[in-house]
């Protein structure tokens, strides 16, 4: 599939999904925030 990997944060509040750059705007243009699920694009990720 497009989606190339699934990572929970620490707290399992969050996840973080991989896919590529240009299914972005696509994705984005179909989702819909509910009061407890958001989705937003980020720019950089760090593991410590």
């Amino acid at each position: 599939g497009m989606c190339s990997q699934v990572a929970f944060i620490k707290d399992y509040r969050s996840a973080v999904f991989d896919i590529p750059s240009e299914l972005d705007e696509q994705l984005q243009s179909y989702w819909k925030d509910s009061p407890r699920i958001q989705m937003k694009p980020i720019k950089e990720f760090t593991t410590t």
